[in-house]
């Protein structure tokens, strides 16, 4: 059965358990080299969850880019300096953006990341460690945009059910980071 390491399997190639080799390339190993339809259309999922990850990422700086017409991400910026009225709704922007990347992008390809890189365990386990790192720092500086956004407007924090459910999300995964 693809996707599961058959006691064969791991018998006729003892490396494979040691070497972190993926079950989809332990199945063409198995099989002589060829493909069958289930490891072709396994691949494919693979792929296109990987690729997928990356649309709302994409689809949010088209959106902020689209909103500005000073040009090219010019909808986001990343310095305090509230003065200009405009500058305090750019620095806001991160917020959708940090957010979008930390939980669609690296949230998801840490996941996947560490059940299918082709590579060793403790290489997976350490890209998995970087993406998470990466996506809990992300995720605390759209938080920060926010937070520091609704100070400099005098607006009340956490009243709604998005704030809410965004904070406990938040808290549940650095609860399972550390």
């Amino acid at each position: 059965m693809v996707g599961y390491r058959t006691s064969q399997s791991v018998a006729s190639h003892p490396s494979m358990a040691e070497d972190g080799i993926l079950d989809f390339e332990a199945s063409l190993l198995n099989n002589g080299g060829s493909l069958n339809s289930r490891s072709v259309w396994r691949g494919v999922l693979e792929v296109s969850t990987s690729v997928m990850a990356f649309v709302p990422l994409i689809l949010m700086i088209i959106w902020l880019e689209s909103s500005y017409e000073l040009g090219p991400l010019s909808g986001i910026s990343v310095y305090v300096d509230t003065s200009p009225p405009g500058n305090a709704w750019q620095f806001f922007n991160l917020h959708p953006l940090c957010m979008t990347l930390a939980y669609s992008c690296l949230f998801s390809q840490a996941l996947l990341g560490i059940r299918l890189l082709p590579v060793p365990f403790e290489a997976r386990k350490f890209v998995h460690m970087t993406l998470q790192t990466m996506a809990v720092a992300s995720a605390s500086v759209g938080i920060y945009a926010v937070v520091d956004f609704k100070n400099t407007r005098d607006l009340t924090h956490f009243y709604s059910g998005h704030s809410w459910l965004g904070i406990v999300t938040f808290a549940l995964f650095l609860l399972q980071f550390v």
